[in-house]
């Protein structure tokens, strides 16, 4: 065989086993697979007969040319062998038809899951953007007397902040909050605010019951019993609870938020403390932590 002859061959090879491999892709199954199989199974019936019809057409081969010829072949064959082995291991994972359909299929769903995992754990955290820009909601600042209506709100904020609302440079309530508690506005006196003013009507609407649950949305935490005030029966249920310091603290049982309320009792403490909670009471605590002795199932 000569080198034309050669370069025949190896089209003849090449060229069924590339469009068989197209073919079998159109067909949903392992291109790559069926590739090699033609590539292998062409190479094993074509070089033959072109040696065979080779060696009929050259009367004067020795038997030293025959055997060269063999070895030749015999060297080819191999090398084709090689080069299926070398293609097959560089797509060790592909699968082929029905089973990469349904690996994708599988992917697909798993993506799908993740994406709705992910937008499940933040309906909070979109809620009360939603809610601290909405016109329902006042944001820190100072504000002349009447522009908040009188009422109750939940005062939260990510970093604790002060309220107060002053008549004449006369303070009527005001306070430092941790983190979050309860305001009454009396609607007589100008308001000075570092954290959001929320009607508790407007937080129920989206879901949550009072400013614990605002809070630990904003912080994108759960489980907070830290420094705050808890209103019983909305963030808490009524019952036996533990308090327990983190250097002094301070605790108070109040029937009202700040400006509307009348002090059950307080006290200034380091270590341990117990509180019994009635529903409509609020839990001012601060630089300590609670927890429920006892409580009732319902807030």
């Amino acid at each position: 065989m000569n080198i034309y002859q050669y370069a025949i061959a190896f089209l003849v090879v090449v060229i069924p086993a590339a469009l068989c491999g197209e073919y079998a892709k159109a067909k949903g199954r392992s291109g790559s697979r069926w590739t090699i199989f033609t590539f292998l199974l062409s190479a094993f019936v074509i070089f033959p007969i072109l040696f065979f019809v080779s060696d009929r057409g050259d009367s004067e081969n020795s038997d030293k040319r025959r055997k060269t010829r063999i070895k030749l072949g015999s060297a080819i064959i191999l090398f084709l062998c090689l080069i299926g082995a070398a293609i097959k291991t560089s797509i060790p994972g592909e699968e082929g038809g029905s089973d990469q359909t349904a690996k994708t299929s599988t992917n697909s769903s798993a993506d799908v899951a993740d994406k709705s995992s992910d937008a499940d754990s933040q309906p909070a955290t979109t809620n009360v953007a939603a809610l601290l820009t909405s016109g329902s909601t006042f944001k820190p600042g100072s504000y002349a007397k009447g522009i908040i209506p009188k009422g109750e709100y939940i005062f939260v904020s990510k970093d604790g902040g002060y309220f107060s609302e002053e008549l004449n440079g006369q303070i009527i309530d005001n306070e430092n909050f941790p983190s979050f508690g309860y305001v009454y506005v009396h609607g007589i006196g100008d308001i000075k605010n570092d954290g959001y003013l929320i009607s508790p009507s407007a937080v129920q609407k989206i879901g949550y019951v009072g400013a614990l649950d605002v809070y630990q949305a904003m912080n994108r935490q759960t489980g907070y019993n830290f420094s705050g005030t808890y209103k019983v029966g909305v963030d808490i249920p009524a019952g036996r609870y533990t308090l327990e310091s983190a250097g002094d603290a301070y605790i108070a049982v109040v029937t009202g938020p700040l400006g509307k309320g009348e002090i059950v009792w307080n006290d200034n403490f380091n270590g341990s403390r117990t509180a019994n909670l009635s529903i409509g009471q609020y839990l001012q605590v601060s630089n300590a932590s609670i927890a429920a002795v006892s409580a009732s199932a319902n807030r």
